[in-house]
């Protein structure tokens, strides 16, 4: 009986233990850790056997997407996979194409997260349009590389796997609150591709 009362307390502890440390409740991280799981095992079966390039994070069902694939249809392929996983409410995709094809950029997302031009947060000085990842400044030079990450999650980022298609000058963070594109507080990482404007 002593082992029981023991075993239930220690089980309530680790539970609210662990909405102190993610700052979330017990069930909702598992279920978070499931769909992740379910994703990459989607990804897996449409032939993505290197997740090693591909990072998938989740956070109250909403699935974020990083790092590169070979091809725009492969961006495409990634994307609609986790889509199509039970349990996921929306999808956030930071990927890229490392052999990017003629013409536009290639997304299974709704056409109002990826494909329409987005409004520039007031954060982002010199970039004039957000399209997907890519940011451009007003003459339409590709000069920043943008990914939204929750707040939760920046910390426990691997770094390294935020890519970009050219090399990147310097790094900025600006904290953002929720917006229609990503409905919960976030970061914009930005890393970008031209000097900081005094170094112009």
């Amino acid at each position: 009986m002593l082992r029981t009362v023991v075993l239930v307390i220690a089980l309530a502890l680790g539970a609210s233990g662990c909405t102190a440390m993610t700052g979330r409740p017990f069930v909702q991280w598992t279920d978070d850790k499931a769909i992740t799981a379910r994703v990459k095992a989607r990804l897996i079966e449409v032939n993505f056997r290197n997740l090693s390039r591909i990072n998938v994070d989740t956070h109250d069902s909403i699935v974020y997407l990083s790092g590169s694939t070979r091809t725009l249809e492969g961006k495409a392929r990634a994307e609609a996979a986790a889509r199509a996983v039970e349990g996921v409410r929306h999808v956030v995709s930071n990927l890229y194409a490392r052999q990017p094809a003629l013409g536009a950029d290639v997304s299974a997302l709704p056409t109002a997260v990826a494909m329409e031009t987005r409004p520039v947060p007031a954060a982002l000085v010199g970039i004039a349009r957000l399209e997907g990842t890519s940011a451009y400044d007003a003459a339409g030079q590709l000069v920043a590389t943008v990914y939204a990450i929750p707040m939760a999650d920046l910390a426990q980022r691997d770094l390294d796997r935020f890519e970009a298609p050219r090399p990147i000058d310097h790094v900025t963070i600006h904290a953002m609150a929720p917006d229609p594109v990503v409905p919960r507080p976030h970061y914009l990482l930005v890393l970008w591709h031209v000097p900081r404007p005094s170094a112009r």
